[in-house]
């Protein structure tokens, strides 16, 4: 028999809105509202709202209530590096079995004496227990609290009209913020390729707070459909289709959260690291595994991190604080019909420059991957 689907907190307000439901990593959430193609674009062009409830929120303290303990089973478990991580920033980072595959992607916020994580709402338990039995000095405690995601060029309007404060973040970046009265925790950060923020709201209050955002015209209610085909259209990597236990950082794309620096030490690091990235298994210093059998797999969209193009000559390292896929703004401009991005309009007075090929192909490939995303969800192509 199966198991009955959880329900968020925001459940009773998706149900008013239209929303069309369905099952995901045990819980019943929103799908689509006015449908897939509109929110996609809206939040592109404005700003979307989408519930992220569903997702875990684990605080971490260490037993002893020493920093150092912190650190040290964190950055044995993680590859991650507390000595330029400054407090307040945000980490993307994985959770590696022994054979260095991704049992799950993770974000974190480094906040001096604690850090907070987000766990992907199917690991949640996996997650949970990887997590204890390999740092067994430290306390990992549920936070009890709804997950928002404002996405948009619009979100930082929105949001600071409630408070001010909501301007000071940069990209992976961190504040405390009060709502309508409501102290929120929020992260500047998103998993749709847009500028935006990720906001924690104790539950009993994120209904009211969640009413009067979607009063604001600049905002649209979004489904995590809209969500998957913004993701995919900006290149990010979502565990279970993309990477898994069996995929390797390397081999997946995914280096851009370490690298190996002499003498064998792990390193978060801004920007892809390339086909030697990699991570050992957790709690080993070692050699970076090979990108796997199948070579590394190529992801279309835009490179995450501000990352950039290698030339001739050696570039220094890249903005953290670079906005995620703002190469060019022909996103804000929206899909074509075959899912493609825009041309971009030829400059009064010059001729139309021809498209480079290697962008044609990028182009096919997204407007594929959208074509058979509609296919796999069965949702009309039109959408």
């Amino acid at each position: 028999m199966a198991e009955a689907l959880k329900h968020v907190a925001l459940d009773g307000l998706h149900r008013e809105l239209g929303a069309r439901m369905g099952g995901f990593a045990g819980y019943d959430m929103p799908i689509q509202y006015s449908g897939l193609k509109a929110e996609h674009l809206a939040t592109r062009a404005s700003c979307g709202l989408f519930d992220v409830s569903h997702m875990g929120q684990l605080l971490v303290r260490p037993r002893n209530g020493r920093i150092e303990t912190l650190h040290a089973q964190l950055e044995a478990c993680l590859p991650l590096d507390f000595s330029d991580w400054p407090e307040g920033a945000q980490r993307y980072s994985l959770l590696l079995n022994e054979r260095g595959g991704i049992e799950d992607d993770l974000m974190l916020v480094n906040l001096g004496s604690e850090v907070r994580i987000i766990v992907n709402a199917g690991n949640r338990d996996h997650d949970f227990h990887l997590l204890t039995t390999r740092c067994p000095e430290l306390e990992f405690t549920w936070i009890n609290a709804a997950l928002i995601a404002l996405q948009g060029p619009q979100a930082e309007a929105v949001l600071a009209a409630l408070d001010p404060r909501a301007r000071s973040p940069r990209f992976m970046e961190s504040v405390s913020l009060e709502l309508l009265g409501v102290p929120c925790f929020a992260t500047r950060s998103g998993y749709t390729g847009e500028d935006g923020y990720e906001i924690s709201i104790p539950t009993a209050e994120a209904e009211p707070l969640v009413r009067h955002l979607l009063a604001d015209p600049r905002v649209t209610p979004a489904g995590l459909g809209a969500r998957d085909t913004l993701r995919l259209e900006a290149g990010l990597p979502l565990h279970g289709s993309d990477i898994g236990p069996d995929t390797t950082p390397g081999g997946s794309g995914t280096g851009l959260c370490h690298r190996q620096e002499p003498p064998g030490r792990w390193r978060a690091v801004r920007g892809l690291s390339g086909r030697r990235s990699g991570a050992g298994p957790a709690g080993t210093r070692g050699t970076a595994p090979s990108d796997g059998p199948g070579g590394r797999q190529q992801r279309a969209g835009a490179r995450p991190f501000g990352h950039r193009r290698r030339t001739g000559r050696r570039r220094g390292r890249s903005d953290q604080r670079h906005r995620l896929a703002h190469a060019g703004q022909a996103h804000h401009a929206g899909l074509s019909a075959a899912g493609s991005l825009p041309r971009r309009q030829p400059v009064a007075g010059q001729g139309a420059r021809p498209a480079h090929p290697a962008s044609a192909r990028e182009a096919a490939v997204r407007g594929e991957a959208l074509q058979a995303l509609r296919s796999a969800k069965g949702l009309p192509a039109d959408i």
